[in-house]
């Protein structure tokens, strides 16, 4: 996930030319060990698109991994919990909650403070469709 997150942000954002939405190898296992099943995460949103086709409940999913899920992943302690300009450890000291991307725990060297994935299970490949250069 690392891997592909700095491709997509070394051409996408470095590069300044056309987006470059490079498809990745993700086993379904392995999405859900990260961002755990649909639904309303502390980090963003994980969305099966043949549910909310249908209208249901965002923790629905009707395809059992094998159709298309979107991914939105934000810093919202910024916008949500803390005042302007405060990191997300400085909301966690306060709360004892820290929301966005940190609770993914994808290491400091990850490239994006925010991101947007796709997911297609009947290939079991993800892409970064747009993401926000941490930092």
């Amino acid at each position: 996930l690392r891997a592909a997150a700095s491709e997509f942000a070394k051409t996408n954002y470095h590069g300044g030319g056309a987006q470059n939405k490079r498809v990745f190898p993700l086993a379904a296992m392995s999405l859900v060990a990260v961002f755990g099943g649909p639904g309303e995460h502390g980090y963003g949103w994980h969305i099966c698109e043949q549910a909310e086709a249908k209208g249901l409940l965002p923790f629905r999913c009707l395809c059992g991994y094998r159709g298309s899920h979107r991914l939105h992943v934000v810093d919202s302690a910024m916008s949500q919990l803390g005042e302007e300009g405060e990191t997300c450890a400085e909301v966690a000291t306060e709360s004892g909650i820290c929301f966005g991307i940190a609770v993914l725990g994808l290491g400091a060297r990850f490239p994006f403070s925010e991101f947007s994935q796709r997911y297609d299970g009947s290939t079991q490949t993800a892409v970064f469709m747009d993401g926000k250069i941490a930092g």
